[in-house]
């Protein structure tokens, strides 16, 4: 469910983008494998040529795997966009990795007013080497939902997230780079 959802909000930004999808996990429960999502940038980055990479998962802990498929991914102008945290719990640990990566662009949500979300880190994140972070709309967001799991039936639901933001960011670059194409 949620891979439809963030795939379908791309495009609901960005009709006309190419949309490529590498799945990281067969079910919702299981924990990202850093080793998989390496696999799946490299991937996109060799396989694929895209311009853009997004992705809505973070973890604590940065992984030497998945930090070098971010490089490969800077070295070939690939956009990548990372949420800044992890299924809108207002974790407070701090920016999630990859989103503090130095290459990677990390996107906080906001609500419907603009008003940055209360389960964004923090701004003064210790973890927030960078600095600059975008944000977008975050909360009650509308998107596909796979109807086998959906509870009311309507293949769509709202949900609240980082993980959100990020692709209405990623769909919004990829109408960048479709208008000055």
């Amino acid at each position: 469910g949620h891979g439809t959802f963030v795939a379908m909000l791309v495009l609901q930004v960005c009709p006309n983008a190419d949309l490529y999808v590498a799945r990281v996990l067969e079910r919702h429960n299981e924990q990202i494998d850093p080793f998989v999502v390496a696999k799946a940038i490299e991937y996109a980055v060799q396989k694929w040529g895209v311009d853009i990479i997004t992705m809505s998962l973070g973890w604590t802990y940065e992984y030497e795997c998945v930090k070098k498929k971010l490089l490969l991914a800077q070295n070939a102008n690939i956009l990548v966009f990372a949420a800044t945290s992890n299924e809108g719990t207002g974790d407070r640990s701090g920016i999630a990795f990859p989103a503090r990566a130095s290459n990677v662009i990390s996107v906080d949500a906001a609500d419907g007013d603009g008003e940055p979300s209360s389960f964004n880190p923090p701004s003064n994140d210790k973890n927030n080497k960078k600095g600059d972070r975008l944000t977008a709309p975050g909360e009650g967001v509308e998107s596909a939902w796979p109807l086998g799991v959906d509870v009311n039936g309507s293949g769509y639901k709202r949900d609240d997230g980082t993980s959100f933001a990020t692709p209405i960011v990623a769909g919004t670059a990829a109408l960048v780079l479709e208008f000055s194409r």
